[in-house]
């Protein structure tokens, strides 16, 4: 009976995996391309008090990348959400990396080559074969020891 429940625990802990895996999903194309433009915009953010105003930077980045022989521009940089820092000078330090005339990995949808990012935090096939493999190693460790000691 121990060993039917510590196949059903596997087998649901790699399906929990995959479809965890296959929602964060989207298929990136790495190709190149090349800053146009960047600048950095300053914000201000209301607190509570009106007379307290904070400050923060947000980078902009203009790039163009080809794509089966159309040309494409875009201004994504992180395929998450907006990149805000808390002072000019790290801004500055992060736009070191794309200054105009640079040639950078521009990550594209395929399916919409529209759609691009400079960074992007979704997983390659490697790493989500590495997270299943460990997710398979934890699970099968756990079941060892609960077989081997319980």
């Amino acid at each position: 009976m121990k060993y039917v429940i510590s196949i059903v625990i596997v087998f649901y802990a790699i399906y929990l995996t995959i479809k965890f895996l296959g929602n964060t999903k989207k298929s990136w194309l790495e190709i190149e391309g090349e800053i146009l433009e960047n600048h950095i915009n300053e914000l201000y953010n209301s607190t509570t008090l009106e007379s307290h105003k904070s400050r923060t930077y947000e980078v902009s980045i203009k790039y163009s990348y080809s794509y089966l022989g159309k040309e494409y521009q875009s201004d994504i940089v992180y395929d998450k959400d907006e990149i805000i820092f808390d002072s000019n000078y790290q801004a500055e330090q992060f736009l070191e990396d794309y200054i105009p005339g640079s040639k950078v990995k521009v990550y594209i949808d395929e399916e919409n080559p529209d759609s691009s990012c400079l960074i992007s935090v979704t997983l390659t096939k490697k790493q989500e074969l590495g997270i299943i493999f460990f997710v398979i190693l934890i699970v099968a460790l756990m079941i060892f020891f609960i077989i081997k000691f319980v």
